[in-house]
């Protein structure tokens, strides 16, 4: 039992239960998920289209049928938005990442807590909030008074470490990102609010509160 998620075995594979208001959700053997992705080419940013349908049942968290729906501004954007280099150091920088053909497999407490130890890795930037959802996440940072390396640098960092910790393969993210900076206190607020209410609009909780797979690292000040 780890935070009321019990792990089972299950023939070939290992499947958590609980959690997510009573839902269950699915994490898959490695075997499975690397082999799933070497039968499938990588995807770049450009082509961050929803996949749900091939896998859905065997990575991560099953949302029910109607849930399944995708952020329809992530699927029609057909390049990443890089914003430029911060002007000054405490610009906040939006920035989204998703999963490799979009499997769900991030909304789980194991893979929480390793995207956690990563983030609190602040020599080079300072992650604030930021909210898990099954196939994407998002968190707004801004670069340590001493960081040296950029955005592009940063994040393929830690997805690396990430895919190492969690045993997935170097193939589960897709390639690129998005980012955009913060223009002012009013933007950073709203577009939090907007982001921290991404699992009342996928009908996964009722209450922002309820999400499990969210927080606030280090406190940013637009």
């Amino acid at each position: 039992m780890f935070g009321g998620v019990r792990n089972c075995r299950f023939g070939e594979g290992w499947f958590t239960t609980g959690g997510l208001g009573g839902r269950p959700f699915l994490v898959a053997r490695i075997s499975l998920i690397t082999d799933h992705l070497r039968r499938t080419r990588p995807l770049g940013a450009q082509e961050c289209a929803p996949s749900h349908s091939q896998g859905a049942h065997i990575f991560g968290w099953i949302p029910e049928m109607s849930l399944m729906t995708q952020n329809q501004n992530l699927s029609e954007r057909k390049t990443p938005h890089h914003a430029p280099h911060p002007r000054e150091e405490c610009d906040i920088i939006f920035v989204t990442v998703c999963t490799n053909r979009r499997i769900p497999i991030l909304a789980n407490h194991r893979f929480h807590r390793i995207l956690l130890d990563l983030w609190r890795d602040n020599r080079h930037w300072m992650v604030g909030r930021y909210v898990l959802m099954p196939d994407h996440l998002h968190l707004f940072a801004v670069r340590a008074c001493n960081g040296t390396a950029s955005l592009d640098r940063w994040i393929p960092w830690w997805k690396r470490k990430f895919s190492l910790e969690a045993r997935l393969g170097p193939d589960i993210w897709q390639q690129d990102f998005w980012d955009t900076r913060m223009r002012s206190a009013e933007h950073y607020n709203g577009k939090w609010l907007y982001v921290r209410d991404n699992p009342i609009r996928k009908g996964f909780v009722r209450s922002h509160q309820e999400w499990r797979y969210q927080g606030e690292i280090y406190v940013l000040k637009a």
